[in-house]
């Protein structure tokens, strides 16, 4: 008996189509890639920023707490120019790695730290800090510190001298979020050239 065979298909690829298929996946692996970059390239910076200003929250008490011992059988601070950093230096009162020589400090900026000091008030000055840390230091040690003012640098390198109305506390000793601005607007840690000098107060 003859029967029918069902005819054989020869089902042929397509090479237009694979590559059709292989550039709209490149496309899309592409596509990927570029928005992965430009996440990290956003990211990274502000984690990394974000990690400067938690190292230096924990550094300035501690800092701060080394000068109050250093001359906690002293009568008064020492007035005489630069000689809180000069003694701390020799005192271990600063990080290793803030010394820039037998009298002068950096900070993890590479901004200049300065000390002065009335018989029973000392500032500590921090030049070059950015935005970003600068707002985040502010925030996180407004009620570390007697007083703690804020005023944006027109340069790198060049610290200015905050004045009693660069204030960040209001009246009540509270961290003032009005002071703090928006980029391009009054305020503190806003500086366009993106540094900042802050002053860090202790007293007696």
């Amino acid at each position: 008996m003859n029967t029918l065979s069902a005819p054989r298909i020869h089902l042929r690829n397509n090479p237009s189509r694979q590559r059709g298929i292989g550039l709209v996946e490149l496309a899309i692996a592409a596509a990927i890639s570029i928005g992965i970059i430009v996440l990290a390239l956003q990211v990274v910076p502000e984690l990394r920023a974000s990690g400067r200003a938690d190292s230096e929250v924990k550094l300035l008490p501690k800092i701060s707490a080394n000068i109050q011992r250093l001359y906690s059988s002293q009568p008064a601070y020492p007035v005489t120019a630069n000689a809180i950093v000069t003694d701390g230096i020799k005192f271990n009162v600063y990080p290793k790695e803030y010394i820039e020589s037998p009298t002068a400090l950096r900070n993890r900026w590479g901004g200049a730290i300065t000390v002065t000091a009335t018989a029973n008030q000392a500032t500590i000055r921090y030049a070059d800090v950015p935005n970003l840390e600068c707002a985040e230091i502010s925030t996180a040690l407004s009620g570390s510190f007697r007083d703690l003012r804020v005023l944006n640098q027109a340069t790198v390198g060049t610290a200015v001298a905050p004045a009693a109305t660069d204030t960040m506390k209001n009246a009540q000793g509270r961290l003032d979020i009005a002071k703090m601005g928006t980029p391009g607007t009054a305020g503190r840690c806003t500086s366009v050239a993106d540094v900042n000098t802050i002053d860090f107060i202790i007293s007696k």
